[in-house]
């Protein structure tokens, strides 16, 4: 579950570290993806960037799996669904998600998800 894998990679000292949220890549994707390069230390060019950026944009995901499928999809349903920031909050089922933030507030307050 998310909270297990968020608490999984804070436990490991494995030096620095940068935590990037998609919500961060949807409101600005090339500043988000220029900090990542440049936290990664790896020469690069404004143009590359930019072609990285489109080529992982939501809409070419969404439509390469629907196309050939992807790996991580669970079995019968879509891997992508929407890609919109927060929308678990229109979800009809607000009654599962309400234990999420029960059981893991800390950790979504901690990454700004409350």
């Amino acid at each position: 579950d998310w909270g297990t894998h968020v608490q999984s990679w804070e436990a490991f000292d494995l030096g620095p570290r940068l935590v990037m949220r998609y919500e961060d890549f949807l409101l600005d994707a090339l500043t988000s993806f220029s900090s990542l390069v440049a936290f990664l230390g790896w020469e690069h060019d404004e143009a590359a960037i930019i072609a990285a950026v489109d080529a992982v944009s939501f809409d070419r995901l969404k439509k390469t799996e629907e196309e050939d499928g992807f790996i991580e999809a669970p079995p019968n349903r879509a891997f992508f669904r929407c890609g919109v920031s927060a929308g678990w909050r229109d979800h009809p089922q607000q009654d599962q998600f309400r234990r999420i933030e029960d059981a893991y507030g800390p950790i979504m307050a901690k990454y700004g998800y409350t």
